[in-house]
């Protein structure tokens, strides 16, 4: 439909007769892009404004990020309006209600459909569904000036109920995992699993606050609903279906809050176990680093064992070996072994020293100490009495 034939279409519809028996109700849904910016172009969409003859005052609304909902009314000459607006995060709708011609006229906009959110914001609930259901649904409330801000608030709560309905089901999946719950451990988790189960609990708990936002709008849309209807004087099915709309909400509220205590346990068990199972690991790689370290240890003890050998063969390399000849083995030879033993010798009780010098220390350390009170009980005076006979004095 091009911009020419909708803005007919919208113009027909509220200049055609209007009709005391059935209600005139005419939506036009526009989308948002992922950023919440209106997807048409502006002009458009102000003619589409202008011709539905909303509030400029909605306007200011839907520059706000915040959930929320107003409700107003004007009195004419000959008839009484009622502004509306309610807005949940990342849809909105906005319309207004003429009492003497019974006539509806809004606009919905819905956000578009992000697959990068679908692990936060249920893919499964699209909330203009939700919306045109329940206006099918209680059509008999549309022509109640207040039957659209109640159609609007079932839809908030039926994707509350969708969405509390997702976080347990997350919730129950992780506690299986870690068994810090009712739930038997049905799969362990591994350190990789945790980690998954971690950010799950954190899109979980971002889901359930959400939720919470969206009952609280809920809310404050039923104070207004019954402050106008008390300033009316009226008595309205809508505060009837209202009443069980609160009851059912605030079960919801009940089972929010105990999805999020449930959800807050699991990310401290989960952060619990991520590190024990990070300082186990820590301590493997640590076992492993030392067997490394004994290794090279034992090559090097191995190296330093024949390393003056090699040494002084090499410095030795002179003809004291003559297998030519008999005997074989000169005169000279033992010079060889009375160099290589010792400087083998040393080598290795320096090794020692140093490899093992603080418990060499620990051990002079105690038996100075040790010597230094044999001396203080054992000493004697110039007069020759000992330290033992002075102290055995009266």
């Amino acid at each position: 439909m091009s911009s020419e034939q909708l803005l007919q279409r919208v113009n027909a519809k509220f200049t055609a007769p209007a009709s005391r028996e059935n209600p005139d109700c005419l939506f036009v849904h526009i989308p948002l892009s992922i950023m919440n910016a209106i997807d048409i172009d502006k002009t458009l969409f102000l003619r589409i404004f202008d011709d539905m003859r909303l509030d400029p005052l909605m306007l200011r609304f839907l520059g706000k990020w915040d959930p929320g909902s107003c409700l107003s009314s004007s009195d004419g000459i000959n008839s009484c309006y009622y502004m509306s607006y309610m807005r949940m995060r990342g849809h909105s709708v906005l319309w207004a209600y003429s009492k003497s011609s019974r006539r509806i006229r809004g606009i919905l906009l819905p956000r578009t459909f992000n697959p990068r959110l679908n692990t936060i914001f249920n893919p499964s609930f699209k909330f203009l569904d939700a919306f045109m259901r329940n206006l099918w649904i209680h059509r008999s409330l549309i022509t109640e000036p207040h039957g659209l801000m109640y159609i609007c608030c079932s839809s908030i709560v039926e994707r509350i109920s969708v969405g509390l309905s997702h976080a347990y089901d997350a919730i129950a999946r992780v506690e299986q995992g870690t068994g810090h719950s009712t739930w038997n451990i049905d799969h362990p988790l591994t350190l990789e699993g945790m980690t998954d189960s971690s950010k799950e609990m954190g899109r979980t708990k971002h889901r359930i606050l959400i939720m919470k936002r969206h009952a609280d709008c809920v809310n404050v849309a039923h104070q207004i609903v019954h402050a106008a209807l008390q300033v009316d004087h009226a008595k309205s099915p809508v505060e009837n279906v209202f009443s069980l709309l609160m009851t059912d909400l605030e079960a919801l509220k009940l089972e929010n809050e105990n999805l999020l205590d449930r959800a807050h346990n699991q990310i401290f068990v989960l952060s619990n176990l991520i590190a024990r199972e990070e300082a186990r690991a820590g301590f493997q790689i640590a076992q492993a680093a030392k067997s490394d370290s004994g290794a090279m240890k034992t090559v090097a003890v191995m190296t330093m064992l024949f390393l003056p050998a090699t040494f002084f063969a090499a410095l030795f390399s002179l003809p004291m070996l003559q297998w030519s000849q008999t005997p074989v083995v000169q005169d000279k030879f033992w010079i060889y072994w009375a160099f290589t033993i010792p400087c083998t010798v040393i080598i290795m009780l320096f090794w020692t020293i140093i490899t093992y010098r603080s418990s060499i220390g620990g051990c002079i350390q105690n038996h100075v100490t040790h010597t230094s009170r044999r001396r203080q009980k054992t000493g004697f005076r110039l007069d020759g009495s000992t330290t033992e006979d002075i102290q055995k004095k009266p």
